[in-house]
């Protein structure tokens, strides 16, 4: 948020001129000299967020990438188009030219291409907001990314980083439609840096949406064992509104987890609190030398005031 001028204080100061008087009369009194008040200093320009030096991750190699994305309706909340297993993200970066190349469920692939900068003034941008450039003789989109500055405070990791996309369109009734979704990216750890005995705890962020158009927040933490390919572990999602209304939706601990020793991926589903029979999923892989960071999609319903919900989100993480 840019900073609010400054308001200044004008500082008015009188002289008074006293005249003296001839003969053996009283005194003339004097009149004040009109006084003219300084001209107001100007009003200094917000100073403005800086560039990063690059907007993600840099990478010769394919990144990992993960994502979930949906369609739902403003007006009542309804959800037109679910997120689902089969949608796929892709990004990449072309390191002669300096671009990234992006492909979104239900978009154009195309090149990111930065419209601004998000974050303190005056200060480096912690995000970037980008338009999607598609190839030369397709049609122009509206969809908008949202891509984190890695190492920057809300993505303070190294072989990991994600970022979120939004549009709106108008379906054939006049109401409008709004796309958005999420997505995690990395520099995979390769099969043969994986570690192949000893455990690891990760500790990984939450970021989603419901099927309603809230917000998903939260943590996660899982547990690795990499001699036996055992995982367990558990998330945290904290539902909100995006502004002060912030609710608990219970622990969601793994179950029919699949790792293998060796694994450079892993996946699972959750004990859903209050619905132990619900469908759930999630699916991760690991990211950065001797499997240093995670990042993962999941899929689940919640329970709040008796009423059923949906979400879905990733997480991202590393080793505590």
């Amino acid at each position: 948020m840019r900073p609010l001028p400054i308001a200044f204080a004008l500082t008015v100061s009188a002289t008074c001129m006293a005249l003296g008087a001839c003969g053996g009369g009283g005194g003339v009194a004097s009149t004040p000299a009109p006084s003219q008040a300084p001209a107001p200093s100007p009003t200094p320009s917000p100073e403005p967020v800086l560039p990063p030096d690059q907007i993600g991750l840099m990478s010769s190699e394919p990144f990992n990438a993960l994502g979930l994305g949906h369609e739902y309706k403003p007006a009542d909340g309804t959800e037109t188009t679910a997120a689902s297993a089969a949608q796929s993200v892709e990004i990449s970066y072309d390191d002669a030219e300096g671009t990234y190349q992006i492909s979104l469920p239900g978009f154009q692939p195309g090149t990111l291409v930065t419209q601004d900068y998000n974050g303190s003034a005056g200060q480096t941008a912690t995000s970037t907001w980008n338009s999607i450039e598609p190839k030369s003789g397709n049609t122009a989109q509206s969809v908008r990314v949202t891509l984190q500055v890695p190492g920057s405070n809300f993505s303070p990791y190294t072989y990991t980083s994600f970022g979120s996309w939004y549009d709106e369109t108008t379906d054939s009734q006049g109401f409008t439609i709004r796309r958005e979704g999420v997505f995690a990216y990395g520099i995979p750890t390769g099969p043969s840096d994986m570690p192949l005995s000893g455990s690891a705890n990760y500790g990984a962020d939450l970021l989603g949406n419901t099927s309603d158009g809230n917000y998903v927040g939260g943590s996660a933490s899982l547990q690795f064992d990499f001699g036996n390919g055992i995982l367990t572990g558990s998330m945290h999602p904290l539902l909100s509104d995006g502004w002060d209304l912030s609710i608990d939706l219970g622990t969601y601990s793994f179950r029919d987890t699949t790792f293998a020793k060796g694994s450079t991926t892993f996946a699972g589903s959750f004990d859903v609190p209050g619905l132990p029979d619900a469908s759930s999923w999630f699916e991760g892989a690991f990211n950065g030398p001797q499997a240093a960071e995670i990042m993962a999609r999941w899929q689940a319903p919640y329970l709040r005031e008796g009423n059923q919900g949906a979400m879905f989100g990733i997480m991202v993480g590393r080793k505590q």
